[in-house]
């Protein structure tokens, strides 16, 4: 994950991950071809919080945010608005 990190160019990122940990429950998730769910959340749960992760993103600068903070950006007034790193400007009515 810290690799993937330093790969980045500027911008704005989701990064979507279903971390856990490795549990009885978590094992008893799963079908045919994926029968290790428990062990792949547990391997998330373990890079998004290695100290390498954490040195790489503030090594970046790069300033992680929440769906809380989306959800308030989202309710703010006024119509919604976002420039791409290219440099495209969207904007949308909340009434859509």
């Amino acid at each position: 994950l810290a690799a993937f990190v330093d790969t980045l160019s500027p911008g704005e990122y989701v990064l979507l991950e279903h971390p856990a940990h490795d549990t009885p429950e978590m094992r008893a998730i799963g079908h045919v071809g994926y029968e290790n769910v428990a062990s792949d959340r547990q391997g998330i749960t373990v890079a998004l919080t290695s100290a390498e992760a954490k040195a790489a993103v503030a090594r970046r600068r790069i300033r992680l945010i929440s769906y809380a903070d989306l959800a308030r950006t989202a309710q703010a007034p006024g119509p919604l608005q976002y420039t791409s790193p290219a440099g495209v400007e969207y904007r949308a009515s909340r009434d859509t």
